[in-house]
């Protein structure tokens, strides 16, 4: 398969994970009555939908790598259809919160799509690919608020998640038919114990977060939940520290080359990169094409980030500061300066 189809076919698949993010927004105000249900009950259906992909990111991404990518992929697409077609069908609390919790399951479609995109892509076009994919995140977030609610006005609210149906079976076929099958890249095997306990970690702090506000912050159930949570984790941790096939690899998080460059800017330098994918989706495509421009990954890229972005958010610029700490990469100046630390000769401009 052509490599712009293959990333074509994943950020438009991405595109539709993220909608299931915003989906329910506009009805949020009228759950409790369609729901016949009370305000805060009426809540899990969207703190369920958090819980799943906050779980199942780690889980299908460690099973990735262990039987391959796409096996995972057309698993989520599954999931991602059976819980749409549960909370089509259904105007009762419980079922409903239980099919946002298996639309939230899909998730991990997005780390699995860069994982076949970094295997399937050519080296020079795989900034851009990821550039892309990364996008698609904000993207169906932007898309979902005011599509939901044109079909909501137009339709029953059950519209909603019929449409999600349909995507979740176009993007079963997709990852069916065009996506190429990628080796597996371990044979460890799952650790179920680490997977349970860093699914009760994430469950007791994201349910503390949730339901403070309602709860109240100082309650004993929030409080308790945020002990709890502690105390889950540092067990977590000490059984990833030792066990052979960690479901968290902790030992490779912690050693100095992926915490600090020889600069010493290392965190700050993937802090540019992150930021840049999460909140200027633009950007982030921009960046793919400056590193694939300079034959150099995109880490190395927003490296050159980092001073002004230090600049910015010491100036208090906040957001103001980030995005010209982005721009400074498509500048002149900026491109002059990867051209003078790497050699490259510049070919033509990066479109912003």
């Amino acid at each position: 398969m052509r490599p712009g189809i293959l990333v074509a076919v994943l950020s438009a698949a991405g595109i539709g994970v993220s909608l299931m993010q915003t989906l329910i927004i506009p009805l949020i105000p009228e759950l409790p009555k369609l729901l016949d249900a009370s305000a805060s009950d009426s809540s899990w259906a969207i703190t369920a939908t958090l819980l799943t992909a906050a779980v199942a990111t780690p889980v299908f991404g460690r099973l990735g790598d262990m039987y391959g990518p796409k096996p995972m992929l057309v698993a989520c697409a599954v999931l991602l259809t059976a819980g749409s077609l549960v909370a089509a069908t259904t105007s009762s609390l419980i079922p409903f919160v239980l099919g946002r919790g298996l639309q939230g399951l899909a998730l991990p479609i997005i780390p699995l799509g860069l994982s076949v995109l970094r295997a399937s892509v050519p080296a020079a076009r795989v900034g851009t690919a990821t550039g892309l994919m990364s996008a698609s995140l904000g993207v169906g977030g932007a898309l979902g608020l005011p599509l939901s609610a044109a079909i909501a006005e137009q339709f029953s609210w059950h519209a909603l998640f019929w449409f999600a149906a349909a995507l979740g079976v176009a993007a079963l076929l997709l990852f069916a038919f065009m996506v190429p099958s990628v080796p597996a890249t371990s044979s460890d095997r799952l650790d179920p114990l680490g997977a349970v306990l860093l699914a009760a970690g994430l469950v007791t702090l994201l349910i503390g977060i949730t339901k403070g506000q309602s709860w109240g912050w100082t309650s004993p159930t929030t409080l308790g939940l945020f002990v709890a949570s502690l105390v889950i984790f540092a067990v977590s941790v000490t059984w990833q520290l030792c066990v052979e096939s960690p479901i968290v690899d902790l030992r490779t998080t912690v050693r100095l080359p992926v915490l600090a460059d020889d600069d010493g800017g290392g965190w700050l330098d993937r802090s540019a990169y992150a930021m840049c994918c999460r909140i200027d989706a633009a950007g982030a495509m921009a960046l793919g094409e400056l590193a694939d421009e300079f034959q150099i990954d995109v880490p190395t890229v927003s490296r050159h980030v980092a001073p002004l972005l230090r600049a910015g958010m010491a100036t208090g610029t906040g957001h103001v500061g980030k995005d010209q700490a982005l721009r400074f990469c498509l500048t002149p100046m900026g491109r002059d300066r990867l051209h003078r630390q790497h050699g490259r000769t510049v070919a033509g401009p990066v479109r912003g």
